[in-house]
């Protein structure tokens, strides 16, 4: 298991014996689902979004297994415990030149943010999208995260004064996007 990408030192954490947790990111494997599948549904819950364990496990076994569609990374904090992920999805766009790609989750667990992981997350989102020719990297994040937002804008993401839209074309009658 190669770790891709090594983060701070967790000086706020510690296990019972007193010993520092490090964690970093690394390429997620089918060994993974369940704990991002788990980490998924707390995040759904946390933005009002309705998590269907089936759909999301299947989802997330297809694009583990279809690299072509993106990349998901683990942030694994200590004897292998995964303390959060990130999905990357590739598209592309005309306006953009090219291939460009899109945060389409970045999630920390509770314990370990504030301690630099979501700029890790962002770091090798960086590098791993100028590795592989992007062109641009775009997220979303919900207008009340004015945390996540603060640290998106000082990292160089801006708004481009847009609405992002959605329109379902198949979602068999159910959406996990409030309003949807």
């Amino acid at each position: 298991m190669a770790v891709l990408y090594n983060g701070p030192e967790n000086p706020a954490g510690s296990d019972e014996r007193g010993k520092k947790m490090e964690a970093g990111f690394r390429t997620a494997g089918h060994a993974d689902a369940d704990q991002i599948l788990t980490y998924m549904k707390i995040f759904y819950a946390e933005d009002g979004y309705v998590y269907r364990h089936d759909e999301a496990e299947y989802n997330l076994r297809k694009f583990i297994d279809t690299p072509d569609w993106g990349r998901v990374f683990v942030l694994e904090a200590g004897e292998g415990g995964i303390a959060g992920y990130m999905v990357i999805v590739f598209i592309c766009s005309m306006e953009h030149q090219g291939r460009d790609a899109y945060i389409d989750e970045l999630y920390i667990s509770e314990e370990f943010r504030g301690k630099g992981y979501g700029s890790e997350g962002l770091d090798l989102a960086e590098k791993f999208c100028a590795e592989t020719g992007i062109k641009a990297l775009h997220l979303e994040v919900e207008r009340y995260k004015d945390r996540a937002v603060r640290l998106y804008k000082s990292r160089g993401f801006f708004d481009r004064g847009r609405f992002l839209l959605t329109k379902w074309i198949r979602r068999e009658g159910r959406s996990n996007i409030v309003g949807g």
